[in-house]
């Protein structure tokens, strides 16, 4: 350190009249945004602003080898001088003067990384200003820092900057993999990195890298068994493009953050994949236009586990760069669960209260559920379950308009920015706009008891929480939604004899444009959408059929836990209720059950519909109903709004696409009965079941399909025709507001 003292001094006394302070450049610079995974796995990167890979990394993630090698190649002292090496200064002038001309340098690492800097033409008084900013970056920096900064801002050809970059461009590889020899070879790149690219003149890197490795033996930095080893390393450098995985996901990452820094995303790799090779799985029977888009969150930390915005992204299929799930959709059934929680939250119901599933007005029409029937009083338990739309339209009004639309609003709806009255029933039907992210950000507030926070990217503590619903009407709404009856025989199928309840809830919007499931298990949200970017229709996209069974298994694979159970909060209790009413049981209810309730909050209502009349019990129906049971009490075939069996899926008379590779189409088949059900296609029996539907597989043509409950029998027609001839039947997809689907 003291003759480096005396060296800047004789120097700055032979001629150098100012020395200006250590520029700011030598310790800042302009480096690619990189994108990290939850492990620390580089995703994705960017070019830099100044256009080249500049992909930063901490000393001790270069790898044993690599700061050694330039330490041993670049200068020897390194750790022994401060900045300005006399010795090499007095070598170099000798050999240069003995040979007459300039055959080795003396600049350390530190003056290096000064001229890398700030590159200026090679002059004496260049050489002295380096000289200068050496020593006064070692009386900043620590030894390591210094060296971190050299080997993260070195060229190494073409437009590559650092090690990391290097090691990932010629050996695909982050530099703590690199071997001895690839890491030799990387530090000789720096005295000629345009002349000695491995990718371009393999034979002459070769020579430098067997060349330096003798060098290091000689200097006694490596032993001969290893310099050995090394030499006999065949030479595999290539030119690789930077990593590029999940993109969509990584660049959501980087909103939150300045351009040119390492971003540590909290995508998790195997939930990644799963949600990937899920929604790819998914696509391949469906249209080219249709993609997909999912997302799943650790809903306790709000953090976004895996990604992915657009299944067909990068590739030959319309829209392939738009971010479905950053973009405004219409979210069908989704909302549902959000107004009956107002519901709960303002004591008006509680998940025994009765609902009318009967006609209501809706600007001049009445909303109908998929399967085009009404089953008149229904709980608010199965009226949530199987999203009714009549029920769900009265909860809404029940709640009131504004307080739902401002509901929406605290949940980050940010889409639906009109005022109620432009969108009045369809509040709960669908006929408004969210994001797969918003959507992911509300359900995670169900979830985690009702506390709402945004979604994060990277691994920083969550945003502030916010109070949106009471950790009991939480913990009724998901209880509601865990009613795996909608779905059985693919329950089983993915779930098997687990035991295992998850939560969800499907939709589909208006026309079959979007297809929906939103879900959660213990630890997890998980929403997944499938639909046309243009926006147009497509027959397949149907929530219970198309979204529900990806979002199942992508459950299934990540939760092995998997169970949507948690603790019952304090402020929730269990009641004896009326069965029909829901209210409490007066002393004339015939039949009770157990329900939930809240603590000071619930209705504590006695039911009003069982009285005794002239010793006679007798039912007060609510006006909503009163029709809709005196149809049935006639039992009256014309009138009645539903049957006693009756084909719900498919629709009669419905066109069914079938991709032109495929062979068969395989379709869910309900009925509505009280029985057990046996089906029968085109006259030959099928399966039997019990009332929860069946799949099956049914090739293309014209197809009768039968079901056969008690003495009833109902049939319909159906049609699977090839794919791209279903433009023109457009018409014969019964129109829908929106349901269970």
């Amino acid at each position: 350190m003291f003759l480096s003292c005396v060296c800047l001094c004789l120097l700055a006394g032979a001629g150098l009249s100012f020395l200006p302070p250590l520029s700011d450049s030598v310790l800042r610079y302009r480096a690619s945004t990189s994108v990290y995974d939850a492990p620390g796995n580089l995703m994705y990167a960017t070019l830099s602003q100044n256009d080249e890979w500049c992909i930063p990394v901490s000393i001790d993630k270069m790898g044993k080898w690599t700061p050694a090698v330039a330490i041993g190649v670049e200068d020897r002292r390194f750790y022994s001088h401060g900045g300005v090496d006399l010795f090499a200064i007095l070598r170099a002038a000798y050999q240069n003067a003995r040979l007459g001309r300039v055959r080795s340098g003396a600049s350390t690492i530190a003056a290096q990384v000064v001229r890398i800097a700030n590159p200026r033409p090679r002059t004496v008084r260049t050489k002295l200003l380096e000289f200068w900013g050496a020593w006064q970056l070692e009386a900043q920096l620590e030894k390591e820092a210094i060296l971190e900064l050299y080997l993260n801002r070195a060229p190494f050809g073409g437009n590559l900057r650092g090690v990391e970059a290097a090691s990932r461009a010629y050996f695909n590889k982050p530099a703590s993999a690199l071997s001895l020899a690839e890491s030799t070879l990387l530090i000789g790149l720096l005295r000629a990195p345009s002349r000695l690219r491995p990718d371009r003149y393999p034979l002459k890197a070769k020579e430098l890298r067997d060349q330096l490795l003798a060098q290091l033996e000689r200097n006694g930095v490596i032993s001969r068994e290893y310099a050995e080893k090394a030499r006999l390393e065949p030479m595999k450098a290539a030119r690789y493009p930077m990593p590029r995985r999940s993109v969509l996901a990584a660049k959501r990452a980087t909103r939150e953050n300045l351009p040119g820094v390492r971003i540590d995303s909290s995508i998790d790799p195997g939930a990644q994949l799963a949600l990937e090779r899920n929604l790819e799985q998914a696509l391949v029977s469906l249209p080219h236009d249709v993609t997909a888009a999912g997302i799943v969150v650790d809903h306790a930390k709000r953090r976004v586990v895996a990604y992915v915005g657009n299944a067909r992204y990068d590739s030959d299929s319309p829209a392939s760069q738009v971010d479905c799930a950053d973009a405004p959709r219409s979210p069908g059934s989704t909302l549902k669960p959000f107004v009956y929680a107002a519901s709960f939250a303002e004591g008006l119901r509680t998940p025994a209260t009765l609902l009318a599933d009967t006609p209501v007005a809706f600007r001049g029409s009445a909303p109908r559920n998929y399967d085009l029937t009404y089953r008149g009083p229904v709980s608010t338990r199965l009226a949530l379950a199987l999203s009714l739309n009549a029920p769900a339209v009265r909860v809404l009004r029940e709640v009131g308009y504004a307080k739902v639309l401002d509901l929406y609003r605290r949940l980050g709806f940010s889409y639906i920015n009109k005022n109620s009255v432009h969108y009045v029933d369809s509040l709960v039907l669908g006929g408004c706009e969210v994001s797969l992210s918003q959507l992911a950000a509300a359900y995670a507030t169900l979830a985690s008891g009702g506390r709402y926070a945004e979604l994060r990217w990277t691994q920083t503590l969550p945003s502030e929480e916010r109070a949106l619903f009471s950790a009991e009407v939480s913990f009724m709404t998901i209880d509601i939604l865990r009613d795996e009856r909608r779905l059985v025989p693919l329950y089983q199928q993915i779930f098997g004899q687990e035991g295992r309840a998850v939560a969800f809830k499907t939709g589909t919007s208006y026309g079959a444009r979007d297809a929906w499931t939103a879900g959660c298990t213990s630890n997890l949200t998980i929403v997944v959408w499938l639909g046309d970017p243009s926006g147009k229709p497509h027959p397949q996209l149907v929530g219970l059929e198309l979204a529900a069974p990806v979002a199942l298994k992508i459950m299934h694979e990540l939760a092995k836990e998997g169970n949507a159970k948690s603790p019952i909060p304090r402020g929730i209790y269990t009641r004896r209720v009326c069965a029909l009413s829901g209210g409490l049981p007066s002393e004339v209810c015939p039949h009770t059950i157990d329900d939930y309730a809240i603590k000071d909050v619930s209705a504590q209502a006695i039911c009003g519909l069982h009285k005794l009349r002239e010793g006679r019990l007798v039912t007060l129906w609510p006006e909503e109903l009163k029709q809709w049971v005196q149809i049935r009490e006639r039992n009256d075939p014309a009138e009645a709004p539903v049957k006693s069996v009756r084909i719900t899926r498919p629709l009669n008379g419905s066109k069914m696409p079938l991709a032109a590779e495929a062979k068969s189409l395989r379709l869910f088949l309900s009925a509505e009965s009280g029985e057990e059900q046996y089906w029968y296609l085109d006259g030959q029996f099928v399966q039997r079941s019990n009332g929860d539907g069946i799949f099956v597989d049914a090739q293309r043509g014209r197809h009768k399909l039968s079901v056969l409950s008690g003495e009833e029998s109902d049939s319909i027609e159906f049609e699977i025709v090839a794919q791209g001839n279903t433009r023109k039947e457009k018409a014969t997809i019964a129109p829908i507001l929106n349901d269970e689907r």
